[in-house]
């Protein structure tokens, strides 16, 4: 469907809704992009059918409302409908919501923590020669980021083992806050497996093993060490830095995605409408 929708045949995209009816991923998210390219199909109805699904999972108007790919929806007459049953529909989400008994004490710890780290943030820069320096946000001293970047996953740690890995049955949308920090401003504690990292890993394959986090999510983790340490990735999770020699084992590359519920990669690299690597094109995949 994705691979449709970015070459612009939205009708072929639209023939394979069916075949996800009863997948247990389809989420919220998913159901938007239904919403979506049935509008640009012109199949209005459906695309109604799909945002009330999407609303009653919490997509908010605004995030609606942002969507150019809804235009032809909001001409059309059925939008007077979803607009008088908005915020009746909305309304199921925050009463859903509410009887999760999500953890607010947790919620409101990991966002000041996100909010903390983003106020921290310094990028790396590597220089002709090779020497590493560091591009510093607003001036801030390096070694005040990283004393900082260790009180908070000191914290994030802390929590972690009163209350658990942090899940969306936890905590919401937060989880996925703790998750990115993790894989991005606080791999380096994951990389070197530091005290902290040992302490909370098993909290985290508990969860993956219960099935309350989706199989790919240590994988992802893997392959962002891999690239942190700029070695070949594993499941080639992270698009954004491939190039031609930063595969582990290509020829197996998907028994090892099949195997945390990923598609191959070609079906991958095909419905972002880009060419595989140089160094892939010419493996038979196993």
């Amino acid at each position: 469907m994705q691979g449709y929708y970015n070459r612009g045949l939205y009708q072929e995209a639209t023939q394979y809704v069916d075949s996800l009816k009863d997948n247990r991923y389809v989420n919220g998210q998913v159901y938007y992009f239904f919403a979506r390219i049935y509008s640009l199909n012109n199949e209005f109805d459906k695309s109604l059918f799909y945002l009330e699904k999407m609303v009653k999972l919490g997509t908010t108007k605004a995030a609606i409302e942002r969507m150019y790919d809804l235009d032809k929806f909001r001409n059309s007459h059925l939008n007077i409908v979803f607009e008088l049953n908005y915020d009746k529909w909305h309304q199921e989400y925050v009463n859903a919501i509410a009887n999760l008994n999500l953890d607010s004490t947790y919620i409101k710890e990991i966002e000041l923590i996100k909010n903390i780290a983003n106020k921290t943030k310094y990028k790396r820069v590597e220089t002709i020669d090779g020497d590493i320096v560091y591009e510093l946000k607003d001036s801030i001293d390096i070694l005040e980021v990283e004393k900082q970047d260790s009180l908070n996953f000191e914290k994030l740690t802390e929590l972690i083992l009163e209350k658990g890995f942090p899940t969306y049955k936890k905590i919401g949308g937060a989880a996925f806050d703790a998750l990115n920090l993790i894989k991005y401003k606080y791999i380096a504690e994951v990389e070197k497996e530091s005290f902290k990292w040992k302490k909370i890993k098993p909290f985290l394959l508990e969860e993956l093993e219960k099935g309350r986090l989706k199989p790919f999510v240590y994988g992802q983790l893997k392959d962002r060490v891999r690239v942190y340490k700029e070695e070949p990735q594993i499941y080639l999770t992270s698009l954004n830095y491939t190039n031609d020699d930063k595969v582990e084992n290509p020829e197996e590359l998907n028994i090892r995605r099949k195997s945390i519920g990923l598609c191959p990669i070609e079906i991958e690299f095909w419905s972002l409408a880009k060419e595989l690597p140089l160094s892939l094109q010419e493996i038979k995949f196993k």
